[in-house]
């Protein structure tokens, strides 16, 4: 009796060149997303000086001097969107704080403390 052997069809993850390359977008994510938590981190540490501020004059900016934008148009380094960013030296301090709220929440964070600049 004759047994025919039928090769099983790869679906490439067989193939070094691929495999490589799967490894290294699988490394990339994960940098991105070590590197995203780090800029939360940063923006936090950031937030909890600004709510213990006196808001009667301009705030610290919230740049971090990593300027990239996603494809929401919001900067990965500081989560403000382009207007935030250019308008920033001309607003106001209660514009400021608004904009520091923002961006609190653009990274998730809801308990964070909050005040007015009234």
């Amino acid at each position: 009796m004759d047994i025919n052997i039928i090769p099983a069809q790869s679906d490439g993850s067989d193939n070094p060149a691929k495999r490589a390359g799967q490894d290294k977008q699988q490394a990339q994510a994960s940098q991105d997303t070590a590197e995203l938590s780090i800029h939360r981190q940063i923006i936090l540490k950031r937030w909890l000086l600004v709510s213990k501020m006196d808001a009667s004059g301009p705030l610290p900016s919230p740049c971090v001097s990593i300027c990239l934008t996603n494809e929401e148009n919001i900067c990965t380094g500081c989560f403000r969107r382009i207007d935030e960013i250019a308008g920033w030296a001309s607003f106001s301090p209660r514009h400021q704080l608004q904009v520091w709220n923002n961006l609190i929440k653009r990274i998730g964070i809801t308990s964070a403390p909050c005040h007015s600049a009234d």
